[in-house]
């Protein structure tokens, strides 16, 4: 038995609101990115304007310090990812039990994926990976110096 106006009215709403807190964990998500983007931006930019006055220890420190945010931007990436998708498989559930409603969600993720795409998540660990590989490479660039 089809739902009635009421029931599809209701289910509606629950749908897009779905989808809003969907959007708005991207957006969080997006905040989180600028933020270590740029902390890490303005701790390189100051490791640049002291980098000749450093000893081996503070240089230590700084690149562990950096490394560190680096582990902890990965792991903020990865539970807004898992939170993402678990809301997804919701609206997914919702999109398939809805006769009403077309599945927008999981032909766009068909399509995509068929088509060979990265997903967000992919990359912007690729980001907190490369600044991190760059606090490794000024501290061995640090420690060389040192040493000549």
């Amino acid at each position: 038995m089809p739902p009635n106006t009421t029931t599809q009215n209701l289910m509606f709403k629950q749908y897009a609101l779905a989808v809003n807190m969907a959007n708005d964990v991207s957006v969080r998500r997006g905040h989180a990115n600028m933020f270590f983007l740029s902390l890490h931006g303005a701790a390189l930019s100051y490791y640049a304007t002291i980098y000749a006055s450093l000893d081996f220890w503070h240089c230590f420190l700084f690149s562990l310090v950096g490394l560190y945010l680096c582990f902890i931007w990965t792991k903020t990436l990865a539970a807004y990812a898992l939170l993402n998708k678990a809301k997804f498989d919701v609206i997914n559930q919702m999109e398939s039990e809805a006769e009403y409603l077309f599945s927008y969600f999981t032909e766009e993720w068909r399509i995509l994926k068929d088509a060979g795409y990265p997903t967000i998540s992919t990359l912007e660990k690729y980001s907190a990976y490369g600044i991190g590989s760059t606090y490794i490479i000024m501290f061995v660039l640090q420690v060389h110096r040192m040493c000549t």
